[in-house]
């Protein structure tokens, strides 16, 4: 039987927010001071387990509990197990098990649509920003800024105007069968250059299996053959046969399927019409701060292919997927996509003496010393012309 120690301290702050859509049902959203795997919430005659508690970071774990309105009147005690008594000064001290003891504090009840700003925005602005023409209806722009604690941030997207470009999935050698063949961003968009192609940028794309068969998480389609992963239901961004630019999925939008001339997947749709999508802050891999790809559309169908630079912390420290939206919403898109991301983000552009890498991938560590990741498949950029 493991004994719990009470400390106070264990979980220092918490809010209560109200549920638009379930009335008499509120969120209790709990900050620990340290990675934990397990918690549950206890009050006089009710016992609830967390919802969300996906790899937390360290320094800010994120506890997500779903109550009734009546349950907010008792007191609460609050269990949670640490995940490594190790990585932890604070765990180390008080043990893997501890709990807490707290009344919900109710003068200060919020709105659930509050609750994402109040973890993810790191607050980002834009201090300088410089756009270079590509080609008629198609420009690449770099952006340097700080975040609310004057850390420095840097960030670039592709715009291309609906009808002046279009895009291919890039892969090894610009391979139309079925394969685990992997190569740089450069590579691919080389391989497709030889075969007559006006490729003027590109980008990383899918999440890959690179600890082992290298294969991609959804589908890839190329010149409307499905290459793999044909029945996922990964969303992804892509064009249809129409030279559409379209950010879907084949379980929601089912009559896409064998309407797409190309498409590289993602992960999460991070927005949706206008609205912010899948940046839930419970996640770690949505609330911590990394490099970034992502491609966002607009009402008038212009897309724009972002990359942002992080884990670099005299360069640029990442974004938050919710910065990521609230920059591409900024800019007008009100679909988009979160792609692969960290060591695989590369900005790859066309410039007068050839392609050049004009991002930091973190696989460099250092920057001015750039490093490429091989990886399954890109985002092509082809001009008209």
């Amino acid at each position: 039987m493991n004994e719990y120690v009470f400390c106070p301290e264990f979980a220092p702050s918490h809010k209560v927010y109200t549920m638009k859509d379930h009335p008499g049902v509120y969120k209790l959203v709990v900050r620990s001071k340290g990675a934990v795997r397990y918690s549950t919430l206890k009050g006089d005659t009710w016992e609830v387990q967390e919802t969300h508690n996906y790899h937390e970071p360290y320094d800010a774990a994120v506890h997500v509990f779903y109550l009734r309105d009546c349950w907010l009147k008792d007191g609460m005690t609050l269990k949670m197990y640490y995940r490594n008594r190790t990585r932890s000064k604070f765990c180390a001290e008080v043990g893997r098990y501890a709990y807490t003891e707290f009344v919900c504090d109710l003068s200060d009840v919020r709105e659930e649509n509050e609750l994402i700003p109040e973890i993810c925005d790191t607050g980002i602005v834009a201090e300088k920003s410089e756009e270079h023409p590509l080609t008629d209806g198609i420009t690449w722009t770099e952006v340097t800024g700080k975040d609310k604690d004057g850390l420095p941030m840097k960030w670039f997207y592709f715009t291309v105007k609906h009808g002046k470009g279009t895009f291919r999935a890039g892969t090894a050698d610009d391979g139309t069968l079925p394969n685990t063949a992997i190569q740089t961003v450069e590579g691919q968009a080389l391989a497709v250059v030889a075969k007559g192609l006006n490729v003027v940028g590109a980008t990383n794309a899918d999440f890959f299996d690179m600890f082992s068969d290298n294969h991609p998480s959804g589908p890839v389609i190329k010149d409307g053959n499905v290459i793999t992963n044909g029945d996922s239901d990964r969303a992804f961004f892509g064009v249809d046969k129409t030279g559409e630019p379209v950010i879907g999925d084949f379980r929601h939008e089912p009559w896409l399927k064998g309407n797409m001339k190309e498409a590289v997947a993602g992960l999460q749709r991070i927005l949706k019409n206008g609205e912010f999508g899948d940046v839930w802050p419970g996640e770690r891999f949505c609330s911590d701060r990394h490099p970034r790809t992502a491609v966002g559309i607009t009402a008038e169908k212009d897309v724009f292919v972002f990359i942002v630079d992080g884990r670099l912390p005299e360069h640029s420290n990442g974004m938050t997927l919710y910065d990521v939206a609230v920059k591409l919403k900024e800019l007008g898109a009100v679909n988009a996509i979160n792609l692969d991301g960290g060591g695989s983000s590369t900005f790859l552009v066309k410039l007068d003496e050839g392609f050049k890498i004009c991002n930091f991938p973190v696989d460099a560590r250092t920057p001015g010393v750039v490093g490429i990741r091989e990886i399954f498949n890109t985002l092509l950029i082809v001009a008209n012309n």
